[in-house]
């Protein structure tokens, strides 16, 4: 028999010794009462009332006792249950705090792993990128980033970053919380090769653009890849696939007739009020298209910004067109009257995972 039940069986004793005086003393007060009715002083009925009132009172301490005593029990056992489930918390708080960092195991599933064991990882990456390319952690540009997350490493070997740039982003980019907005931007000089290397991420798309290096830019954020571009490359950073610009030669080309129907029909919506396409022709394969921005609304933007934009939105609606009509021309001229004219070619096509697009600045009028 354990405490709380023997606490319970001496409750049980007590409520049914009391019932017993408690009968005695009702018996006793009635038999003082006949006693009085009959002219006896009633000494002994007295006594044994006394007695009687007495015990009871005894019996009430002893039942008052232990259902103290067993109250104080179960609030001991309260507190230590609740001290096991507070303890309970914290480890176990403990332990999710070990384990809240997850790394992606591909098709397996998801795994997790301490922080400690993804620095470990990290060292380790960036140690293989020191030993085998000799590139080593990104760091502040001496001047001009406004943005203060900018950052360049320099190099001299004769690999084109491209062929390490994915392994980079995530030794170093992803960890400074480039894959989250966007707004970190590396930079890697290669001396050996005269190049520099951007690596961005952008909706977990990682951008790899490496231009002809120019002597100082490496020092300074606003001369940075200003360069004659060599590559503009666009990788899956989930699965390294690059995205290339496709087109399948077998569809063959348009005639001319449907060719430049399906280029008016697409285009015809390209631009803003006021805006006139005035003519559309092509001569060999060159795509040449006319404009009039003469009605443009510039309240807000000079006529020459607006055009620079333009050239996006009426090639956008060209691109769209499929393969054979991808085939039919190598270059898209387009002149803006009184503005000044672009020639875009093949090699301006870039596909970023969402469809084919043309790589321009768009302050060439300006």
């Amino acid at each position: 028999m354990n405490r709380e039940e023997g606490e319970l069986s001496m409750e049980v004793f007590f409520m049914i010794l009391g019932a017993l005086v408690l009968a005695l003393t009702v018996f006793w007060l009635v038999q003082l009462l006949e006693s009085k009715k009959d002219g006896k002083d009633g000494k002994q009925e007295k006594k044994y009332l006394t007695i009687s009132i007495v015990a009871g009172l005894v019996i009430l301490l002893g039942f008052s006792g232990v259902h103290f005593f067993r109250a104080q029990g179960n609030s001991s056992s309260k507190a230590t249950q609740e001290e096991l489930i507070s303890r309970g918390t914290e480890a176990l708080d403990s332990t999710q705090e070990t384990t809240q960092i997850q790394m992606s195991s591909g098709e397996s599933g998801e795994v997790t792993a301490t922080t400690e064991a993804v620095d470990e990882q990290l060292e380790q990456s960036r140690k293989q990128l020191k030993e085998q390319y000799g590139i080593d952690s990104p760091h502040r540009f001496a001047t001009g980033d406004t943005t203060g997350n900018w950052r360049i490493a320099t190099v001299a070997n004769g690999t084109a970053p491209e062929q390490y740039a994915i392994e980079y982003a995530k030794a170093y980019l992803i960890p400074a919380g480039g894959d989250k907005d966007g707004t970190c931007v590396y930079f890697i000089v290669n001396y050996a090769l005269k190049t520099t290397t951007k690596i961005h991420i952008q909706n977990n798309i990682l951008e790899v653009k490496t231009t002809e290096y120019v002597s100082g830019e490496e020092r300074d954020a606003k001369e940075i890849q200003k360069g004659i571009v060599y590559s503009d490359n666009f990788y899956d950073l989930a699965t390294g696939k690059q995205y290339v610009v496709e087109s399948d030669e077998s569809a063959g080309t348009k005639n001319e007739s449907d060719f430049l129907t399906a280029v008016r029909d697409c285009t015809k919506d390209s631009l803003g009020k006021g805006e006139k396409i005035t003519d559309i022709s092509l001569e060999g394969k060159n795509l040449v298209i006319k404009i009039d921005m003469s009605g443009a609304d510039t309240s807000i933007f000079p006529v020459n910004q607006i055009a620079g934009t333009r050239v996006g939105s009426v090639t956008d609606s060209i691109l769209e067109l499929g393969d054979s009509y991808y085939n039919s021309w190598d270059t898209i001229t387009m002149e803006f009257k009184d503005i000044g004219s672009i020639v875009l070619k093949k090699s301006d096509v870039r596909d970023q995972g969402y469809g084919k697009f043309f790589e321009y600045d768009e302050s060439v009028f300006d």
